[in-house]
């Protein structure tokens, strides 16, 4: 969706930066923003969660909980394999830094853990889990001016 180039590694700051454009024209706008991103650490989830304060949306976190051989075996079967270090550092980092507790001390309004592939999930069906339909249509500022 983004970037010039999935398996070009350099453009990966181009990624974010038009992602990160897109995302906050949404949230001015008042629609939903859904972000898929790994955003294992603090420091990634921070800003975006600074841009729904601005605004006074609520931050919502869908948190796969794929078990580390799930995750390393669905990535062994993906066109661009991520190195399998990779894949378990990430988990370790997720693991220290993607809590409960962390989370909510970040600003996350809710935690959603959702199902994945390990439970016959797919990832389109662990969205509609995890953020209910009119959310996804109308965004949160349309919904909170509906009921009132």
């Amino acid at each position: 969706m983004f970037g010039t180039d999935v398996s070009d590694d350099l453009a990966d700051p181009a990624v974010f930066e038009q992602m990160d454009e897109l995302v906050q024209q949404r949230l001015l706008l008042g629609l939903p923003a859904v972000v898929d991103a790994t955003n294992v650490t603090s420091q990634a989830r921070l800003r975006m969660i600074a841009w729904s304060a601005r605004i006074g949306n609520p931050v919502w976190v869908a948190r796969f909980t794929a078990d580390l051989a799930t995750v390393l075996a669905q990535n062994a079967g993906r066109a661009k394999v991520i190195p399998a270090d990779v894949v378990t550092r990430y988990a370790e980092i997720m693991a220290e830094q993607a809590t409960d507790e962390q989370l909510i001390s970040e600003g996350i309004d809710r935690i959603i853990d959702v199902p994945g592939l390990r439970e016959a999930t797919t990832p389109r069906e662990a969205v509609r889990l995890a953020f209910p339909d009119h959310i996804l249509r109308t965004g949160f500022h349309r919904e909170a001016h509906e009921d009132g």
